[in-house]
């Protein structure tokens, strides 16, 4: 009796032992941007009118991934578009004349996990325009909402300019506590270093880009925090 329920002991945990284990989930991978370019001048799609285009999207194949969601920012109003499809490509009626920036998240049915593509910017191009307003600046560092801490009571404030035409001349650099004022003009590297600061204070800054034509573009305003 006693090697018949060790038989059946034994067989249970044979078992409990075979029984197959789940698949893994997989998680999507991140997917490379390939159209519209980064930094560059947008003139494939379908003109619509004088103020509206469509542009054609694309991007590579990402692992693991079901579907995608494309955002795309209007550089000037700050206003975001967001898409789903489960193409690697798709068109959106967009302003003619203005900067976008753009990125599309990989989605997987069986993961929580989502990955971010980079971000790039394009200007969709439109009737009568020879010369292109650079792109308002890409704010580095303080980014938004940082704490910095204080050491040497100085803060060095850096951005990234691009243009399409290639044709930057200069940064004019504002900064306050409470609105930013003008503090520097003409800069021609992108960053200001040295600029003074106190404790447990909140600061505001902005970029304003210019270039040789005389066209200008605004970053829009940041602001971080010191302790």
């Amino acid at each position: 009796m006693i090697n018949r329920y060790l038989v059946i002991i034994l067989g249970a945990l044979i078992f409990v032992g075979c029984k197959k284990k789940p698949d893994p989930v997989l998680n999507p991978t991140k997917t490379v941007l390939i159209l519209p370019a980064m930094d560059e001048l947008c003139t494939s799609g379908t003109v619509i009118s004088a103020a509206k285009s469509t542009v054609n999207f694309n991007w590579n194949v990402a692992q693991n991934t079901d579907s995608y969601e494309i955002s795309i920012k209007n550089l000037i109003t700050g206003q975001v578009i967001t898409q789903n499809t489960l193409k690697t490509s798709i068109g959106i009626e967009l302003d003619r004349n203005t900067p976008y920036s753009w990125t599309v998240k990989s989605i997987s049915s069986s993961s929580n996990i989502t990955e971010q593509s980079e971000s790039w910017k394009f200007y969709n191009s439109g009737p009568g325009v020879v010369f292109y307003a650079p792109f308002p600046a890409e704010i580095i560092a303080p980014v938004m909402g940082q704490n910095v801490s204080i050491s040497t009571a100085k803060v060095k404030l850096e951005w990234k300019g691009s243009d399409v035409d290639q044709d930057i001349k200069s940064y004019d650099v504002y900064f306050g506590t409470s609105a930013p004022v003008l503090i520097k003009q003409d800069v021609e590297d992108s960053f200001l270093g040295d600029i003074s600061i106190l404790a447990n204070t909140q600061y505001y800054w902005k970029i304003v880009t210019k270039d040789q034509k005389g066209n200008t573009s605004d970053s829009g305003v940041y602001r971080f925090k010191t302790n």
